[in-house]
């Protein structure tokens, strides 16, 4: 608002002498006291004493104290109007259910626009009043001006708290979505890992009746791996009885080869001795010969030796006799060793038959062994595979379930967070609602003060219009 400086405007006594200027000077001359104490309303605006008459001066004073009315009140009104459309504006932009109140305070607005251009139409046919109402009002427009920058300080304050609402506003509906989302998400997951869980479960029990079948099959490879180590334990007995069979026969073998070596030696010998004997009937042959031929040459020594020669031949007889048995004991040597040398023939093709036979048997059970070592080998490694395999969907299990609780803990964790952040963001509601509650109070309050000086000011206008009639 424009001021204007004391020493623009002088008005004073004029030199002219114009029409009802002794009335004025009168009227002067009366007010001279109250104009000492009460000062008159224009001199706020600037408006001082200069060298113009006083009636001109006084229609002049009146007449621009009027229009300053009448731009305060348009001022006052554009201002009110401006600061109130943008109050319900901002409070509609950071609340959607506040149109209520914007309606209310519209249409109080517009109650104080048709009562201020009520005012406005009233101040054109009020003119007068008393210097201690201009005073008055001359204090009301101060503290107007007060409210005023008071006014345009709480609505810059309310206008910052206002954006930093709508600012909290739209960051609380974006994290308000961002939470939808995100329990969406979660929801999403959840059901997921629910379905993830059933498919394991059934997955787990698919597992355990397996594990059940390779328990039942695990025993009853245990019952056979038993028989068959029963069995292996039995062959091993059979191995080292029949060892000792063997070890049996080969001594007894051996006793009978040392046997039938030790005739065949006694037989040698005899022949030997019956060579020996045969070479002694040979040279005693001889011997008779020659001595036949000394007895014939010599029959007298023979007749002389008959005596001799009869013993001789009894010792010949006997010797012969001796040859005879022991001919007739080597022939029945020779037979004794031909009846043994077929019962060792008999004794080693039994012993040949049985060896071929247990060397069979010996086969037949090393290709057993061996099958039952093959098959105890791949039961062993089908174990082993099988045993690896539950190990690694024990493991798989394991991890899996240490993933889904580790995922159901971060679920948890975030849920927990999120209920921590709705019970922040409704504490903030709150807060919000409550600062909104208080602004709005304060601005309801503002506005029945701004009516009460709008009352007085129509008030204050009236006596001047009262006194400018006068």
């Amino acid at each position: 608002m424009r001021r204007i400086s004391e020493s623009n405007i002088k008005v004073g006594w004029c030199d002219r002498e114009c029409l009802g200027c002794g009335l004025e000077r009168h009227l002067k001359d009366d007010f001279a006291e109250e104009e000492e104490v009460q000062s008159f309303g224009y001199k706020r605006f600037g408006i001082q004493e200069g060298t113009q008459c006083t009636k001109c001066k006084n229609n002049w004073a009146l007449k621009f104290s009027i229009i300053l009315l009448y731009i305060l009140c348009a001022l006052l009104t554009i201002t009110v109007a401006i600061l109130g459309y943008k109050v319900v504006e901002k409070m509609d932009n950071v609340t959607g259910g506040m149109e209520t109140s914007r309606q209310t305070y519209d249409d109080k607005l517009t109650a104080v626009e048709s009562d201020l251009k009520k005012l406005g139409d009233q101040t054109g046919k009020k003119a007068i009043s008393t210097n201690s109402e201009l005073s008055t009002f001359r204090s009301d427009i101060l503290d107007l001006r007060q409210q005023l920058r008071e006014i345009t300080e709480k609505t810059s304050k309310n206008k910052d708290t206002l954006e930093k609402l709508q600012a909290s506003g739209d960051a609380l509906v974006d994290r308000q979505s961002h939470l939808k989302e995100t329990l969406e998400n979660n929801s999403f997951l959840i059901t997921t890992v629910n379905k993830t869980l059933q498919a394991y479960n059934g997955y787990v029990t698919n597992l355990q009746q397996d594990t059940s079948v390779l328990q039942g099959n695990l025993q009853s490879q245990m019952y056979s791996h038993n028989v068959v180590i029963m069995n292996l334990n039995n062959l091993n007995l059979t191995q080292v009885q029949q060892r000792n069979l063997i070890t049996n026969l080969q001594r007894s073998v051996d006793d009978t080869s040392q046997a039938i070596q030790r005739i065949k030696n006694d037989f040698q010998n005899l022949q030997q001795v019956f060579l020996q004997a045969k070479k002694d009937t040979d040279w005693l042959k001889e011997k008779v010969q020659s001595l036949q031929t000394l007895a014939a040459n010599n029959s007298a020594l023979a007749k002389a030796n008959n005596d001799t020669l009869e013993d001789m031949n009894s010792q010949l007889s006997s010797f012969t006799g001796q040859m005879d048995n022991i001919t007739t004991a080597s022939q029945a040597n020779e037979q004794n060793l031909k009846d043994l040398q077929d019962v060792h023939k008999d004794a080693e093709n039994r012993t040949a038959i049985k060896f071929s036979q247990l060397e069979e048997r010996f086969q037949l059970f090393e290709t057993d062994i061996v099958n039952i070592i093959s098959n105890i080998s791949y039961t062993a490694h089908y174990l082993r595979t099988l045993t690896s395999n539950l190990n690694e969907v024990r493991t798989t299990c394991t991890d899996t379930l240490t993933k889904h609780t580790d995922d159901l803990t971060s679920l948890n964790n975030t849920l927990a967070n999120i209920r921590l952040d709705s019970v922040s963001l409704r504490m903030q509601q709150d807060m919000m609602r409550s600062r909104l509650d208080t602004e709005v109070a304060n601005l309801s309050v503002i506005m029945e003060e701004m009516k009460l000086v709008d009352s007085k000011h129509g008030q204050l206008i009236k006596n001047f219009t009262i006194l400018q009639g006068k």
